[in-house]
C-alpha cells in the first residue's frame, strides 16, 4: 500500500511537475509523517522511514515502476526484525559486544543504528544528484 501511496502515480506526478530533488524532499517529509501518525517516535520515523524513503524514491526513478521500491521495502522490513533493529524477540544476528554491560550496549546499538542511518542518507542523496545530473546531462545531448 506504501508504494502505491508514496511512490506511484503521486510520486510520477510529483516529479513531472517539480523535477526529482522536490520530489524527493516532500515524499520523504509526508512518509515520515505518515508513520508520526501511525504512532512512531518523531525522531524515528524521520531517521528511519523518512531516510529510507529517498532509497525508495531512488529506486523508482531509476527503475521507472514500483516494483524495485517494493522489493527493497520488503526486504527491509524482513531484515530489521532479524538483526534485532525492531525489538530483540525474533532476532536471529544482533550487533553487540559481551563485555559491555545492557545499558552501554543499546546506547553503542543506537548509535551504530544513528551513523548507519546517516550514511543512508548521504548516499541516498548524493545518488539522487547524481541521477539528476545524468538526466540533465542526456537530454543535453539529446
Amino acid at each position: 500500500m506504501e508504494e502505491i501511496s508514496f511512490r506511484g502515480y503521486p510520486f510520477r506526478q510529483l516529479n513531472k511537475y517539480f523535477g526529482l530533488r522536490k520530489t524527493q524532499w516532500t515524499v520523504a517529509i509526508a512518509f515520515a509523517l505518515y508513520h508520526i501518525g501511525g504512532g512512531q517516535s518523531v525522531s524515528g520515523s524521520f531517521l528511519g522511514p523518512g531516510v529510507y524513503a529517498f532509497v525508495f524514491g531512488l529506486a523508482v526513478a531509476w527503475s521507472n515502476g514500483i516494483a524495485l521500491p517494493f522489493g527493497i521495502h520488503f526486504a527491509l522490513n524482513v531484515w530489521q526484525p532479524l538483526t534485532g533493529m525492531r525489538g530483540n524477540a525474533d532476532a536471529v544476528w544482533i550487533l553487540t559486544e559481551e563485555n559491555l554491560s545492557p545499558n552501554v550496549s543499546m546506547v553503542a546499538r543506537e548509535t551504530m543504528g544513528l551513523v548507519m542511518q546517516i550514511i543512508v542518507l548521504v548516499v541516498a542523496l548524493a545518488l539522487t544528484e547524481y541521477l539528476i545530473n545524468k538526466d540533465s546531462t542526456a537530454r543535453k545531448n539529446a
